[in-house]
């Protein structure tokens, strides 16, 4: 199995058009495109289903309705679906929707640098951005959560600190497929560490000491036992009589796992603050 695991990503190809991919990598594109696709058609599923309660609710009037698990009433006579975020977090699930199609598309069409001793310096730019892009997004969201409000002003603090971690992000990862060194692999140990020790701190820290929104919580709970799985694949990696098993904890682990479940995640963090 370790064997496998360390040609999976360079091995089992099957041609397209333009070229050949691996089944893992396909697959995992793949994966990207149906979960943005089905929290999105979820996300849109509720809105209707609002909007259908609250018509029911003004041809009805003042007469009594049936009220499902999926209502609530928060008191001021506004009725809302427990499965519908802020109209403002929609937004952020559809550019998170989109950086997952435009990964997808480029995992399909760009070689994997972690196939290559060498990478060329395109994969390794490519791969690098969608590293930046995909953390910009997560953490930017805990970023959101720590504010506290949701005006603009919260949300462009949000968004420049994810920016700032997005473009460490790529950086580190542009160094660890250039370099390709011992100190390269040292910049992914100690990204992860701080990404580790961030979580953790967004999990447990008593809220009279660091202030965040409830979500964030089990945001911060969720990202840390994830990121625990990454840091130990990662450590596996840097060592050549480990590299065979770090890269089956890292393509059966973090890989697939964060192709399915970083948008419901993020998704479920949203709904609890929006409830």
């Amino acid at each position: 199995m370790p064997t496998e695991c360390t040609n999976a990503l360079s091995a089992y190809y099957i041609h397209l058009g333009y070229g050949q991919v691996s089944i893992v990598v396909l697959s995992v594109a793949v994966l990207y495109w149906l979960m943005s696709f089905v929290i999105m058609y979820w996300i849109k599923l509720q809105e209707r289903r609002a909007r259908s309660i609250h018509q029911a609710e003004i041809i009805n009037n003042n007469e009594e309705f049936d009220r499902s698990n999926s209502i609530e009433d928060d008191g001021s006579g506004n009725i809302g679906v427990k499965s519908v975020i802020f109209p403002v977090f929609v937004k952020v699930m559809w550019l998170n929707s989109f950086v997952n199609i435009i990964v997808g598309v480029l995992l399909i069409t760009i070689e994997d640098p972690d196939t290559y001793d060498h990478p060329t310096l395109r994969s390794t730019i490519v791969y690098s951005i969608i590293w930046g892009m995909q953390h910009f997004l997560i953490e930017g969201v805990a970023f959101l959560l720590m504010q506290k409000g949701l005006g603009v002003n919260s949300a462009l603090k949000a968004v420049k600190w994810g920016i700032v971690w997005g473009a460490i992000t790529a950086w580190m990862k542009f160094s660890t497929y250039y370099y390709t060194t011992q100190s390269a692999n040292g910049y992914r140990l100690v990204w992860e560490i701080v990404l580790i020790l961030f979580y953790l701190f967004l999990w447990i820290c008593p809220q009279k000491h660091f202030y965040r929104r409830p979500a964030a919580v089990t945001y911060g709970a969720w990202w840390f036992c994830f990121r625990l799985i990454s840091l130990i694949s990662a450590v596996f990696l840097t060592r050549r009589q480990t590299r065979s098993v770090g890269s089956c904890v890292y393509i059966y682990a973090p890989m697939f796992i964060f192709s399915i479940l970083q948008p419901y995640v993020i998704y479920y963090a949203l709904l609890l603050d929006s409830l």
